[in-house]
């Protein structure tokens, strides 16, 4: 059978290989050694195969028939020996195509536990993997996962800055793990191992204030985006794991959305409400449009307030603007950012002036004052 279908080697024939039920993982091996016989310009083997299954209904059993072929070669060889033509070891580069080619077929079911037994093979070799195969097998282990305590404490343990003895790894590979790990629920991360990772990274970041915001603010974007998760996970992580208290309130002020107006109505009187940055609050209560409730987060730094729905077009106007800087991915470090605000509290104070809205003038100018002065020491 795998002389007829491998003849020719291409696109047809390995589909119609891989649709036979008598294909083998060692004929999986023989496809992921040669390809299709191109030129050394195309596409790697793994990713010419890859490449060709079809969109569309049929790719996923296709996609799981490779997973299980591609599984039952790690169990034979947890180790990574594996036999090519003849030989009986494979050298690192077909290694970590075999491996490359797992990560792409992203199919936790059948290779999260064969791709875990390998990296505890790999524990006692005395030998350190090859560079290229350790970055393949981590690219594997990370696009293969479903929970797992044992992987979340690994993952943990690099973002304090502790590799793995197999995978190797720095503290944003653990933060990748796990952020691309379900939780238990299988619909969101787990929250704990998010907030202690994104602790552990403040902790890092924390000695270089010019570079600390965007390195983090990466980091935490990768897990909202991921998960397509709230602005108010996010502020309440923060505060359950006492990023404040533990001296890293510069993370609080980094988070991408800090304006999480995702309560919607609350209350009898139609009210909406938001977690709100103080610095916003201080922004916007002289407009006498927010109830500021006597409840705060992380140390004061977010508070939680009210709102009417049909508050005036300016005020959407300033609120939009507060969104827009918020998750404003330009403002790369605390002094850009803390400029950008006092320039909106004097178009502010401003407006109010030429409004002939005095008291609130006097107000926004007194708040930009001090905002100032607290920015130049944040910045100091």
């Amino acid at each position: 059978m795998a002389t007829k279908h491998n003849a020719i080697r291409n696109e047809q024939t390995f589909l119609a290989w891989l649709q036979d039920d008598a294909s083998s993982p060692d004929e999986l091996l023989a496809w992921l050694s040669f390809g299709f016989r191109r030129g050394p310009e195309q596409e790697e083997p793994h990713q010419q195969l890859f490449s060709s299954l079809p969109q569309g209904g049929n790719r996923y059993p296709l996609i799981k028939r490779l997973a299980v072929l591609v599984s039952a070669i790690l169990d034979r060889h947890p180790n990574l020996a594996i036999p090519f033509r003849n030989q009986p070891e494979a050298p690192p580069e077909f290694v970590s195509r075999l491996l490359s080619f797992a990560a792409l077929l992203d199919c936790p079911s059948e290779l999260a536990e064969p791709l875990f037994r390998v990296r505890t093979a790999l524990l006692s070799a005395t030998v350190p993997l090859v560079r290229s195969v350790q970055v393949a097998l981590t690219e594997a282990i990370l696009h293969n996962q479903n929970y797992h305590s044992q992987l979340l404490d690994i993952w943990l343990h690099m973002t304090a800055g502790q590799p793995d003895p197999v995978l190797g790894g720095v503290r944003e590979t653990g933060m990748e793990g796990i952020a691309m790990m379900p939780g238990e629920r299988g619909d969101q991360p787990d929250r704990n191992a998010v907030g202690q990772g994104l602790l552990q990274l403040a902790e890092s970041y924390a000695p270089d204030p010019k570079t600390r915001r965007q390195r983090f603010r990466i980091q935490d974007l990768r897990v909202k985006n991921l998960w397509a998760l709230p602005g108010e996970y996010f502020i309440r992580l923060a505060h359950d794991f006492k990023w404040v208290e533990n001296g890293h309130g510069w993370a609080v002020d980094a988070l991408p959305e800090l304006f999480a107006s995702n309560f919607g109505e609350v209350g009898q009187g139609s009210e909406h409400g938001a977690l709100v940055w103080h610095w916003f609050v201080r922004c916007l209560e002289p407009w006498g449009v927010l109830t500021v409730k006597d409840r705060s987060l992380c140390g004061g730094r977010v508070w939680e307030v009210r709102f009417s729905p049909d508050i005036s077009q300016q005020l959407d106007m300033i609120i939009l603007a507060i969104k827009r800087l918020a998750g404003n991915e330009l403002l790369n470090s605390e002094h850009e950012a803390n400029c950008y605000i006092q320039e909106l509290m004097a178009r502010l104070a401003q407006h109010a002036h030429h409004s002939h809205h005095r008291a609130r003038a006097a107000t926004l100018e007194e708040t930009r004052r001090v905002f100032c002065q607290e920015a130049r020491l944040t910045c100091a």
